[in-house]
């Protein structure tokens, strides 16, 4: 696994890069020039990403960030705030695409620009989380090693 051979016993630092990949994929939906290549390549790396990030965050980072004995109780605690974190973009998704949309002529009108900017921006702040989790594992495994070397 390219997580382990690379960043050996913090894998938040890949998820971060695949985190920002699928921020990538997905910008490249959004603001690319629309044709069947594009959406083809934006769709395999959005796609990808979103099953490796899956896989991340479903089980891998809860072994970096916790005791092998308490990895159960962290995957747990991923799972809730993954659940919280979805329900709340999906509470912001309907309150920007309320305020942003103007009626004209009796038609609704949606400008989804403001709501792109929401979710990209979101993704990076998810690289970002990932990136700040993986600076706090490298702290505690330095933290350990010194500890045991003055042992």
């Amino acid at each position: 696994m390219l997580s382990d051979r690379f960043f050996p016993r913090n894998r938040s630092v890949m998820a971060g890069f695949i985190s920002l990949l699928n921020t990538a994929g997905f910008a490249l939906m959004l603001w690319s020039p629309h044709n069947y290549y594009t959406d083809i390549l934006a769709m395999i790396i959005f796609g990808a990403t979103i099953g490796a990030l899956t896989c991340f965050l479903g089980g891998l980072i809860a072994v970096d960030i916790s005791s092998r004995k308490a990895a159960g109780a962290a995957l747990g605690t991923i799972g809730i705030a993954s659940y919280a974190g979805a329900g709340l973009g999906e509470f912001l998704t309907g309150i920007i695409i309320d305020k942003t949309a103007i009626l004209e002529n009796g038609k609704t009108l949606y400008d989804f620009s403001t709501l792109a900017l929401f979710w990209v921006g979101t993704g990076l702040g998810s690289a970002l989380l990932c990136f700040t989790t993986a600076a706090i594992v490298a702290r505690r495994h330095a933290v350990e090693r010194q500890t045991s070397f003055s042992s």
